[in-house]
């Protein structure tokens, strides 16, 4: 029984063998489908590099970035209003819709829009609100978040 890295050698060599008959044979139609496959093949790799560059972006959290949403924005809002006075005991924030509205990949700062209930007893209350996501040490990877006036 052969390797299997040894019949997979023989299966590409086979194939480029193939393709160069096809190329140089004077069937115009083989000629026509390598050089299909060829762009073809150049698309799938720039789509593949595309994508990669583009899941991994430059690492500041998006806008519906969910330890965001779920977690600090609502937190920032409720310490704030605590420090205007408000009594803030038993209220409840959701922060639902964010969508991108600005960014700069140089400066590093991205701008956001979304919606934000405010809930409290029988209260409901939903506020348009802006906010703003900025590196403050990229290398380290900490960043700051503030909501818009």
């Amino acid at each position: 029984m052969e390797h299997p890295t040894k019949i997979k050698n023989n299966i590409i060599k086979n194939a480029i063998t193939e393709w160069k008959d096809r190329y140089n044979s004077k069937d115009k139609k083989g000629r026509i489908l390598m050089v299909v496959a060829l762009i073809f093949f150049f698309f799938c790799a720039l789509r593949v590099l595309a994508f990669i560059f583009g899941a991994f972006g430059d690492g500041l959290p998006g806008c519906n970035d969910r330890d965001l949403i779920n977690k600090k924005l609502p937190t920032l809002v409720l310490s704030h209003l605590q420090k205007l006075g408000a009594q803030t005991y038993g209220a409840s924030i959701t922060i639902s819709k964010p969508e991108e509205s600005y960014y700069d990949g140089k400066a590093g700062i991205r701008q956001c829009t979304a919606v934000m209930t405010l809930k409290k007893g029988d209260n409901i209350e939903p506020i348009d609100i802006e906010y703003q996501i900025a590196w403050i040490d990229k290398k380290a990877g900490k960043y700051q978040y503030k909501i818009l006036d």
